[in-house]
């Protein structure tokens, strides 16, 4: 990619997840919608996590914010990593922002296909840095963003379709639920042990801890059953620590 287009793509990147942030925190106060959560409520889905859950989205675009001015730093390039990061996080932060509109609005199978995408391009950047970071000596935190996103999305997704799917039925389908806590605890397994990655589990156990919070009241067994979830991210979570100090001692011997 040309040093000038390279460029001008990554200060597009940082300048797309700063109006992210703002157009999601302003977005209900200017456009007088309800909120994302007063949407999932109006359905008896059974996999949404209680709302401080989602207060991990301040995490990410924290941590999006601190690497997109990093990848600005010339004395800090690995070129070809941000090269490859920056098409597909500028569409992240696009998407993002259109799902926001459509799932506010109620476009509940629209917002399904976008936030597949959305999981579909966090996969494809925890892919590319998490590459980097094995092959290279760049830093493991060039991977964090990416692996909260892609953690928190593969949640997300499987919440959006719990509540297209509830819509769709008129009730919350506790059967569904179950199937959605298996997947994501199979997910934090793979993850875990394929990438060595301790960031994703703890992100599917933050998410399953917030969904038996939610259902510690009416739904006990999938609150039981989340619960279990979460225990089982965290054991995947100190198995990763584990395995990258191994790694590392490795390295430098």
């Amino acid at each position: 990619m040309d040093t000038l287009n390279s460029a001008i793509l990554r200060w597009a990147t940082l300048f797309a997840v700063i109006l992210n942030v703002l157009f999601n925190y302003s977005y209900v106060k200017i456009f007088s919608q309800a909120s994302m959560g007063e949407v999932s409520a109006r359905y008896p889905s059974l996999f949404t996590p209680s709302g401080y859950a989602f207060s991990i989205w301040e995490l990410i675009y924290i941590s999006f914010i601190f690497y997109c001015i990093i990848q600005l730093q010339r004395s800090r390039l690995p070129k070809k990593l941000y090269n490859q990061v920056s098409l597909p996080l500028l569409l992240s932060n696009l998407l993002a922002g259109l799902w926001i509109w459509v799932y506010t609005n109620e476009m509940l199978l629209l917002s399904v296909v976008i936030i597949l995408a959305l999981l579909f391009l966090s996969i494809e950047m925890f892919i590319v840095t998490g590459k980097a970071a094995r092959q290279s000596k760049h830093s493991w935190w060039l991977q964090f963003p990416f692996s909260l996103f892609f953690g928190w999305l593969s949640v997300a997704f499987l919440a959006n379709l719990s509540v297209f799917v509830a819509e769709q039925q008129g009730k919350g389908n506790p059967m569904l639920a179950f199937i959605m806590l298996a997947i994501a605890g199979l997910a934090a397994i793979i993850v875990s042990f394929r990438f060595k990655n301790a960031v994703y589990p703890a992100v599917i156990a933050w998410a399953t801890i917030a969904i038996a919070s939610a259902r510690k009241n009416d739904h006990t067994d999938i609150a039981y059953g989340a619960l279990a979830i979460s225990i089982v991210s965290i054991i995947m979570v100190i198995i990763a620590v584990l395995q990258l100090r191994n790694l590392k001692r490795q390295r430098e011997q």
